[in-house]
């Protein structure tokens, strides 16, 4: 049977039920076309002899297109573990519902594989590449391919890419102010840390660069500023490291962590040392997930948009070119109860 499968085409299948082949390939893609009896003979004698239907790689040839778009991500685990990760998927599953296209998620590629990288095979009709997971090699491999490409929270690899993202440095300057505002002198920043050994990390440079340039108009200079590189993904790694930095005798009184899964790993850290937050220690994360909301105390951080950052990636991707291609959507400090005034 499987080898017939493999010789049945449908012209043959339209030989056998003496009708035309648009006719036969109505009955799969266009069934309105048919009455149900004449459609159901079709199928019947397909399944007879052992035939699965056009091939949807041959039909995606013919329309252009594949219904499908790739995402590529730095991390799957993390992708889909963290909580400001998810929520961004959420955005995208949703667009992608919205305009009937399916969703290919695209791992990173493995040391020493790119001849075989699935950037270079995946069917689908565009990427959209989420924080600086497009890498000069992989952005070279969509680019020979011929396929659209947004950037998500990332670095562009030519200025004409089209970008959606948040206003990094607005958020962490609006973070930086709140503890300034506070009282606060003594500062510690708890940094992103590349996903891979001597990458990039474009969110955390330009979160970075807001923090310092609040902390600098304060009168707050660069060196006394304490900054730790984080774990966004390994709670307890996070919770060791964030221990040596307030175990110093001159710690800061108060944290700017890069994300809320970082800002809680440092309120635990502060209970290991016997410090309570916010009386002894401020903490400030961002992202405003679900962990700010859970955290004891309920976590003063910077919300973003994350569902509507990812559904409008999808839908600039679809768009080919048309409406604006840079978007940067704004933020706003969330205070809830993490934060005081320092310690007298």
């Amino acid at each position: 049977m499987t080898a017939m499968a493999a010789r049945v085409t449908l012209a043959v299948l339209a030989a056998r039920l003496g009708v035309s082949v648009s006719t036969v390939s109505n009955a799969y893609n266009r069934p309105d076309q048919l009455s149900e009896a004449l459609r159901e003979r079709i199928l019947a004698t397909a399944r007879e002899l052992g035939y699965a239907g056009p091939d949807p790689r041959a039909s995606s040839l013919r329309r252009g297109r594949v219904g499908a778009i790739g995402l590529i991500e730095k991390s799957l685990p993390a992708a889909l573990t963290d909580p400001a990760s998810l929520l961004m998927l959420g955005g995208v599953a949703e667009a992608c519902d919205e305009a009937g296209v399916a969703l290919v998620l695209i791992p990173r590629r493995a040391d020493g594989q790119s001849a075989h990288d699935i950037v270079r095979t995946a069917v689908v009709d565009g990427f959209v590449a989420h924080c600086d997971a497009l890498d000069d090699e992989r952005r070279s491999i969509v680019e020979e391919r011929g396929l659209p490409i947004v950037v998500l929270d990332g670095r562009r690899g030519h200025a004409r890419d089209p970008l959606v993202s948040i206003d990094e440095e607005a958020g962490a300057r609006a973070a930086a102010d709140h503890l300034l505002d506070l009282g606060h002198r003594r500062f510690g920043i708890v940094r992103f840390q590349p996903l891979t050994p001597g990458g990039i990390n474009t969110v955390a440079e330009r979160r970075l660069a807001g923090y310092r340039e609040a902390l600098r108009a304060r009168g707050v200079p660069d060196a006394d500023v304490a900054q730790i590189d984080g774990f966004a993904y390994d709670r307890a790694e996070m919770r060791r490291r964030a221990g040596e930095l307030l175990g110093r005798p001159d710690r800061p009184t108060g944290i700017l962590a890069m994300s809320d899964e970082m800002a809680v790993g440092v309120i635990a850290a502060a209970t290991d040392h016997g410090l309570r937050v916010p009386e002894d220690l401020s903490v400030v994360g961002f992202d405003d997930t679900s962990t700010a909301h859970n955290s004891t105390p309920p976590l003063t951080t910077v919300h973003q948009p994350h569902a509507d950052k990812g559904a409008a990636a999808v839908r600039m991707l679809l768009g080919a070119g048309e409406g604006p291609q840079e978007i940067s959507f704004p933020v706003r400090l969330v205070v809830r109860r993490s934060t005081a005034p320092p310690p007298a």
